[in-house]
């Protein structure tokens, strides 16, 4: 039976700022995203959702604000993940297979590193 936890899956739209994140050598303002990531990419979101999908991202524990730069007249929040892209991975494996599995994952794992 696997593992129920909605916490370890991201939408399509969740994964593509994610994998932004994760590219980016620095935190990333909302503007800054949205302005690399929809013409470079096939998102299906509005602009004005990135908020959304940031807040879902926070809420799943996988982004946190790192700071406040200026913007023009306003301030802007500075996100960064929280987890790299191989713990959210890892987290995926060990949410997906069983207890029992994970030991036999491990040293096959193991086998194709070594």
């Amino acid at each position: 039976m696997k593992k129920q936890n909605s916490l370890y899956r991201m939408t399509t739209s969740e994964m593509q700022i994610m994998t932004y994140l994760w590219n980016s050598k620095e935190p990333a303002i909302a503007s800054q995203i949205v302005s690399d990531l929809i013409p470079t990419q096939n998102c299906t979101w509005k602009p004005r959702s990135v908020f959304t999908i940031l807040k879902s991202l926070a809420e799943k524990d996988l982004i946190h604000d790192v700071g406040y730069v200026r913007t023009g007249k306003t301030y802007s929040r500075k996100f960064a993940p929280k987890v790299s892209r191989a713990e959210y991975l890892a987290m995926q494996v060990m949410n997906e297979l069983p207890d029992q599995e994970l030991p036999e994952f491990l040293e096959f794992f193991q086998g194709k590193v070594g």
